[in-house]
Parts: C-alpha cells; sequence; structure tokens
C-alpha cells in the first residue's frame, strides 16, 4: 500500500476520513473531494460516501474502508513498504515531525522530543507507525500542492500568490516559490503542481524558471502522480507568446503528468481577466472557495514615507555609460555600439545576454504625471490587490511606477480602452471615437497600425477621460517594461571591465522604441541597470569546428567568440588526414544589405579564417542571401560537420527559419543529428 502524502509511513487507524468536516477543529477540505457536473447542476460528494464507480478529480474514488487521501486502513492494522527500510522511514518521519511541531504543534519543538521517540521506537520494531488525526491533516495540506511561478516583471509572482492566498483562506498550505526550487523528484504522490510562467527574450523561461526547464528538459522519469495546472502569460505582439508555458506542458505530457488545465493571458488584451477564469477552474477543480467580493477590497494608498521594503532583484547593477562608437548610420538606419563599466562582482561568458532595464522618457513622464495627478511624484503607492505586483506594495514612489515600471511606450491594450470607453462622458466624441475602436480586437488593432498611439500618448490624450478611471483600475491593466535583452558582443576575457552590446535603433512610425530612445538619451558617466541572462546553449565551444550564421546585428555574440583570449590559441586550422588538404576551423556566413552594412570587417578579415558575405541589395554583388551562400559552400559544411562542428545562428526570425529550411534539404540527416546532440543552436530576435 502507497505511503500517505506526508512520505512517513504512517497509517490512520480508523477508517473515518478527517476530512469530512464533522470535527469542530478547522481541517482543510479533504483534497480528493469530487465536485461532479449533473444536467441540471454541481453536486458535491462526500469522499466517504462516494462508491467505487464514482470518480474522483485524480480518478479513483474513497471508500468506506478506505480514504485515498490517507490510505487508511480500518483493520487498524499499520503498512509496511517493502520498499523502505526502518532507517529510511524513520529519516521521513522525523523530517515530517520536526516541520509539524515547528509550525502548528501548541507546544512547538518542546513537544517534538517525546513524540519522536515514541515513532522511532515504533518503527524500528513495526517498520512502520501509525499518525495522529493532527499530524494527518497537516501532512496532507502541506504536500499535494506546490505553486511554482517563472517570472522577469514580477506579474507571474503576484498571480501566484493571489492563489497562494486562496488556499490559506481554505485553510490549506501551499508551497509558493520559484520554478527553479521545484524538484521533480521530490513531488508527493497524488500531488497539484500548479504553474505560473511568463516568457522571456525569444521564447526562453525567466531567470528563476530556467533551471527546472532545463532540469523538465531532461528528465526521464514518470510524473503519472502529478496534476499539473499551467497559466502562461506575456504579449501576443511578440512571436513566441507563450512559448515557456507551452514548452513545460509538452515536457509534462511526455513525462506522463495529467496536464488538467492550461490557459494563457495576453497583456494586449485583458490578462487579469483570463487569469480570473483560470484561477476560477483552478479552485473549483480542488473544491475551494474563491475570496467574495474581492474587486471591493482593493485600494489604493499615497504616503510620504515608504509604505514597505522596495522590490529587489539581486541580478541587477549599475553599468556606467562609456563613450558609444556608431558602426552605421544611413537614412532610417543606425548601428550602435554601447559600451558599459561594470563593477568587479559582475560577470558573464561569451555567447550570454546583457538585459538593459529601460526607462520612459522624460517629457513622456511629466506628462503622465501631469494628465493622471493624482498624488505628488515623490509619494509612495501601494496597491492592495491580490494581483498587485512587486513594485506597487508600497516600497516605491509614484513617479518611480511611471518612469522604471508602466511601460508607456508599448501598444495601447485593447482592456484599457474599453476601459476607458465606460468612463467617457455620453455623446462625447472620446466616448463615440473609443466606442469604434474597441468594437472588436480587428478594429482596435487596425486603429493601433494606424496610428501608433502608446499608452503614454493614449493617456495624454484622453487625459480627461482617464483621469477619472480608478487608478487601483488603471495600473493593473498598463503594461509592464519588461527588460531588453541584447547579445553580448564583447569578451570578458579580453576586457573584464566592460560589456559591450551592437544595437540596431528600432523605430515605431517616426519614434525610436523604447530601449534605443532610452540609451541614446544617456549620456556617457551616467548609469544604466542591466543584469547578465545566461544563454549556456550559445558559449563557445572552443574544441570543435565552428560554423556561425548570422545577419544584421546577429553577428554580435560572434564578436565575443573571436575577441576571447583563448581564441588566437583555439582557432587554428585543422588537417583533413585522409585528404591531406587544409580546411578553416572556424567559418562565417553573414548576411547584409550591402558593403556599407557590413560591420567589424575589419575584425572579420583578421579573426575568422574563412568567411562569406551574403549581399541582398548591393549594386556591385550579386544578391543572395545566407541561405545562398550556405548551398554554394555545401561541401565545406559537410566537411566541417564530419569532424564534430557546432552551428550557431543569430539573428532574425526570418533568416533563421531560411536557413534551418536549406540545410534540412542540404543536410537533412545530418540536421536532424545536431539538434538532438545540441549542436544547432539559435540565438533569433
Amino acid at each position: 500500500m502507497a505511503p500517505p502524502p506526508s512520505s512517513t509511513g504512517g497509517t490512520q487507524g480508523t477508517s473515518r476520513c478527517p476530512f469530512s468536516g464533522a470535527s469542530a477543529a478547522p481541517v482543510s477540505k479533504c483534497p480528493f473531494a469530487v465536485t461532479l457536473l449533473t444536467t441540471s447542476d454541481k453536486v458535491e460528494y462526500d469522499p466517504t460516501r462516494l462508491a467505487a464507480e464514482q470518480k474522483t478529480l485524480y480518478g479513483v474514488g474513497c471508500q468506506e474502508n478506505q480514504c485515498q487521501a490517507a490510505m487508511m486502513d480500518k483493520t487498524n492494522q499499520p503498512t509496511v513498504d517493502a520498499n523502505r527500510s526502518p532507517d529510511q522511514v524513520w529519516r521521513e518521519a522525523y523530517e515530517f515531525l520536526l516541520e509539524y511541531y515547528r509550525d502548528c504543534h501548541p507546544d512547538g519543538l518542546a513537544g517534538l522530543a517525546a513524540r519522536a521517540v515514541e515513532v522511532q521506537d515504533t518503527i524500528m520494531s513495526t517498520g512502520t507507525y501509525f499518525q495522529t488525526r493532527e499530524e494527518l491533516e497537516y501532512g496532507v495540506r502541506l504536500s499535494w500542492l506546490y505553486i511554482h511561478y517563472g517570472s522577469e516583471t514580477g506579474m507571474s509572482e503576484s498571480f501566484a500568490s493571489a492563489i497562494q492566498s486562496t488556499m490559506a483562506s481554505n485553510n490549506v498550505t501551499a508551497i509558493c516559490e520559484p520554478l527553479n526550487a521545484c524538484d521533480l523528484t521530490k513531488l508527493k504522490q497524488r500531488c497539484s503542481l500548479i504553474i505560473v510562467t511568463s516568457t522571456f527574450g525569444t521564447g526562453g523561461p525567466p531567470a528563476n524558471a530556467k533551471t527546472f526547464v532545463d532540469q523538465l528538459t531532461d528528465f526521464q522519469g514518470d510524473l503519472s502522480h502529478v496534476q499539473a495546472y499551467i497559466f502562461g502569460l506575456g504579449s501576443s505582439a511578440y512571436a513566441n507568446f507563450n512559448a515557456c508555458a507551452l514548452e513545460i506542458a509538452s515536457h509534462l505530457k511526455r513525462c506522463k503528468a495529467n496536464v488538467c488545465l492550461e490557459a494563457s493571458g495576453d497583456e494586449t488584451k485583458d490578462m487579469k481577466r483570463s487569469f480570473k477564469a483560470f484561477f476560477g477552474d483552478l479552485t473549483s477543480a480542488h473544491g475551494l472557495k474563491l475570496p467574495e467580493n474581492s474587486e471591493s477590497e482593493v485600494a489604493i494608498e499615497f504616503s510620504s514615507t515608504p509604505l514597505a521594503s522596495p522590490s529587489t532583484d539581486d541580478r541587477v547593477v549599475q553599468g556606467t555609460m562609456l563613450a558609444p562608437v556608431v558602426l552605421l548610420h544611413t537614412p532610417g538606419r543606425k548601428t550602435i555600439n554601447y559600451r558599459f563599466s561594470i563593477p568587479k562582482t559582475f560577470s558573464y561568458k561569451e555567447g550570454d545576454h546583457l538585459a538593459i532595464l529601460p526607462q520612459n522618457a522624460p517629457d513622456m513622464v511629466e506628462g503622465v504625471l501631469q494628465a493622471l495627478s493624482k498624488a505628488d511624484s515623490t509619494d509612495y503607492i501601494k496597491v492592495s490587490s491580490e494581483f498587485a505586483p512587486a513594485y506597487l506594495r508600497g516600497g516605491l514612489t509614484w513617479l518611480e511606477v511611471v518612469r522604471d515600471y508602466i511601460d508607456l511606450s508599448a501598444p495601447v491594450p485593447l482592456a484599457l480602452t474599453k476601459l476607458t470607453t465606460q468612463y467617457a462622458s455620453p455623446g462625447s466624441d472620446a466616448k463615440i471615437q473609443l466606442q469604434f475602436y474597441s468594437l472588436s480586437a480587428v478594429a482596435h488593432s487596425k486603429w493601433l497600425d494606424e496610428s501608433n498611439l502608446s499608452v503614454g500618448e493614449f493617456i495624454i490624450e484622453f487625459a480627461t477621460v482617464v483621469s477619472r478611471i480608478p487608478l487601483d483600475q488603471l495600473l493593473l491593466l498598463c503594461p509592464r517594461i519588461t527588460p531588453r535583452l541584447y547579445s553580448i558582443s564583447s569578451s570578458a576575457q579580453d576586457s573584464p571591465e566592460r560589456v559591450e552590446i551592437t544595437l540596431r535603433q528600432s523605430q515605431i512610425g517616426e519614434r525610436l522604441g523604447l530601449c534605443s530612445a532610452y540609451l541614446a538619451s544617456v549620456k556617457p558617466g551616467e548609469s544604466v541597470r542591466m543584469y547578465m541572462s545566461p544563454c549556456p546553449a550559445f558559449h563557445l565551444d572552443a574544441s570543435c569546428p565552428t560554423i556561425m550564421i548570422a545577419n544584421g546585428t546577429g553577428i554580435a555574440p560572434f564578436r565575443s567568440f573571436w575577441r576571447s583570449k583563448e581564441a588566437p590559441a583555439q582557432w587554428k586550422r585543422w588537417i583533413n588526414p585522409r585528404l591531406k588538404t587544409t580546411h578553416p576551423e572556424r567559418v562565417l556566413y553573414y548576411g547584409c544589405r550591402d558593403a556599407s552594412e557590413l560591420l567589424y570587417s575589419d575584425e572579420i578579415q583578421n579573426c575568422v579564417e574563412h568567411s562569406v558575405v551574403a549581399y541582398s541589395r548591393s549594386r556591385f554583388h550579386l544578391k543572395q542571401y545566407v541561405q545562398d551562400a550556405l548551398r554554394d559552400d555545401v561541401r565545406r559544411l559537410r566537411k566541417l560537420l564530419e569532424n564534430g562542428a557546432k552551428v550557431y545562428v543569430c539573428g532574425s526570425q526570418g533568416m533563421a527559419a531560411d536557413v534551418k529550411q536549406t540545410l534540412e534539404i542540404l543536410l537533412p540527416y545530418m540536421l536532424h543529428k545536431l539538434i538532438a546532440s545540441g549542436k544547432y543552436v539559435e540565438d533569433i530576435f
């Protein structure tokens, strides 16, 4: 017989389910209770009376002589687990008892000694022991529910905390930690794994979820005892929307986990509404009650003194802007090499990303503060809502929130337009205009495409109406500034005191993108908030031949490769003993419009042994794209791959897709093996 949820091996010597609610003492609802849908209504069944043929949430029913939660046996005979020695059972039992007495026993740890002696004696003589009713209740509440989040901006964490709060209000203790703290090998039997995560960068996990995703990707165990509930959030404005949550769900299914619920929230629409729908289904599936009238409990507070400790991220450092170098400046196109001096504690490897935390433009910030005029800009702001992110919990001033956290450059979410419509005066031009724009997602998208209106411009243009919206509702609908990732184009071995990126300024209509505009406004000597975002799959493997494929600023990580101190010794020609001819070991295939846009041309000539440049709009060269250069050089590629080369692709999504399609045709069997072995890696944007 399987162990109880506390994994201590104990059994309860009675057939009465401790979670039926008969006791006067407050206990949690049995996690194996069931809500069955009938033709007329939802009907709750007492698990102790559930017939064998009636399925619970987990596909097996509690019966009169056995509780599936605690695996109780009414014969009053403890059950011995033949797979575990008494010493193993005792160690697990003691760890559980230590937690129980520390957390909720009225005597605290003072009562542990006597109980520990009793349990140890019983285990050593019988192989198992009886749990008390209170221990059993605590064990189920402790172990059956795990809440984990992956978050860069704090939104996923706030949603996960809201779930944990609801569990607590139902007398259910749930673990709530970053995904990196989740150990798949230690998940309890019949547990619920609730995951809330965003997607970061080009489809990868946030930093506090990366270790988990790597573990899950390589995991070969059986997770059929896990019931998973997954909510992904992000912006559909990006091509890899919800990619992290989808990847997690796919791997969990591969490991036979039962993915009971999948949902996503889009910040360009109404993410909060999407999460509430997921939240409702989640709590219903577990037989829990949502807090009543939670909307009315939301409040906003301003204070001249901090209302909480400011949220901090230990990864973030202050880099100092050095003089930038303009690499390319043609009409409508400008590429810049930005350089920052960094603290000695900041470390990175070739192939990693630099995450920049941009700020909104000062004039836009001032315009929004004037339009809303809710409080003094130096006052601290706190929103009392279960969905409020960390930056709205009282540790930051109103100015800091608007400048550093609300993305005033982002497209206006449809949900914000609809909310503003509700506060416009009947018959006013604003009412008519906003109603038309919010008729449908298609109409709203067309309006944004034509106007390029940002959140900040929207607030300023419709200031009279927006100022009527309760500030807490407005703030919870505004998109958050996300870190901007850039491939590092310097080597820590070559210049450990600084870090460099290669950035092509992005244009949105007539204005620069948020980070492009921000970096352009920073003067040498001023600080920039940043952190290193690791990209281990893209680290240089100097032990094998290297094939580098890029277009535009995708050349940035390859510059970090050849500027590494170990490069001159490692990047040398190798001899094919069979053919007795010399071949380049490191090759570059690069695409750009014309010769004026060939970045780092001198360094390429001096540091790369073989390079092919494909010009797509040159008057003096044959029109080619990167994939054409690969096709013309297929014999060289095949020889390099036969000698164990690793392929790195960095650049636009379109280029990466065309390159992969071309290689699938040229080298079909090789490409599949490269991908499976991790020797074909992409860093796309």
